[in-house]
């Protein structure tokens, strides 16, 4: 067949054969262009010489290995004649895709709209008064484009500190596109913040000294119980579990707090055999501060009970150093444990 035979003449796509094998035919009267693209040149199907509608194109001209390509474009003129088809026969499917396939040539085995595409058209012209594809509800989707790209990275480099939540909203982006912005396209990571105690010139040699007390006087075998408080914050504090920087690399940022703030002091003292249980410093329910009698206190009522547990003749103990400044409390142990007690000299914990 040559081309001056066919209704209409279109150039549908094209291909690239640079990895096919060289049983070429040339019986071919279109544009052969072997290893180079080549343009397919296909007859058009439809009533009129427009490109819209339904082709059916078959590349005959390599023997053994014929390529059938089938492109169906649904287009609003297609679909209203579908649409006003099915009025005009009474809702009856069937008839509207014999007079589709009648109107539009399509042979008997071409694709035509099936029942599910026609009731969904009839159903969107029914609801919105077109044919078209109805709009997805909420808000638009966004790709991950360079200009995206780049507002994301102004905006996490002006506020790092801004949740990804706040920064997908400030940018009409979902947060699931904000994150896979962040950690695919620009690298970041959520780095946490670091809660350090706010540190003074006169604690690092007392820290050093501490270190060099234990290693010269505790022996591997010996039991240490080791006690600390913890305040729990009732004011305003960076929570490090939420809280987030977004940045290429870890800036190791960290967030100074004051030491005395409100709080509830939480005791507690573990070793390798085992743990003490959490001891709260209240009175009437209502939280208190740490004093020396309030201190002795816990150590006769809550402590020496749960000493027995260990079964050991000797245990050092290990506690805060502020206590030593307040109260004889290694007498006060000797007398509740009835063991041996030695103060290192100059040993302090901060």
């Amino acid at each position: 067949m040559s081309k001056a035979s066919w209704d209409h003449i279109v150039i549908l796509k094209q291909l690239q054969l640079d990895s096919w094998g060289s049983g070429a035919s040339k019986k071919c009267n279109i544009y052969t262009g072997w290893g180079k693209k080549i343009s397919l040149i296909c007859r058009c199907r439809c009533c009129s010489a427009g490109v819209e509608g339904m082709f059916e194109v078959t590349l005959l001209y390599f023997p053994g290995c014929a390529i059938s390509v089938d492109s169906m474009s649904w287009t609003s003129k297609l679909r209203a004649f579908v649409v006003e088809t099915y009025f005009k026969n009474a809702d009856s499917i069937i008839e509207t895709q014999r007079l589709f396939r009648r109107h539009f040539g399509v042979s008997r085995h071409g694709k035509i709209p099936d029942r599910k595409t026609i009731s969904l058209w009839v159903a969107n012209f029914r609801e919105t008064g077109a044919c078209l594809k109805r709009k997805s509800p909420g808000r638009p989707r966004h790709v991950r484009t360079l200009e995206n790209v780049a507002a994301a990275r102004d905006a996490v480099t002006k506020s790092p500190r801004r949740s990804a939540c706040k920064q997908a909203s400030a940018l009409g982006l979902s947060q699931r596109s904000l994150r896979r912005i962040l950690h695919e396209d620009l690298k970041f990571h959520p780095n946490k913040m670091m809660l350090v105690q706010e540190m003074k010139e006169c604690n690092w040699p007392n820290r050093k000294k501490c270190c060099e007390v234990l290693l010269e006087n505790v022996v591997p075998d010996d039991v240490v119980l080791s006690s600390d408080e913890a305040h729990f914050h009732l004011s305003g504090c960076v929570n490090k579990q939420n809280f987030r920087y977004w940045a290429e690399s870890n800036p190791r940022q960290k967030h100074e707090r004051p030491l005395h703030t409100e709080h509830v002091t939480v005791w507690c003292a573990v070793s390798h055999l085992g743990a003490i249980d959490a001891y709260f410093f209240e009175e009437n329910n209502e939280t208190v501060t740490v004093n020396s009698q309030r201190y002795v206190h816990m150590l006769r009522s809550f402590v020496q009970p749960q000493l027995h547990q260990f079964g050991q003749s000797e245990v050092w103990f290990q506690q805060d150093g502020a206590i030593v400044q307040i109260t004889n409390y290694f007498q006060i142990i000797h007398g509740i444990a009835n063991t041996n007690v030695s103060k290192p000299p100059n040993m302090y914990s901060r």
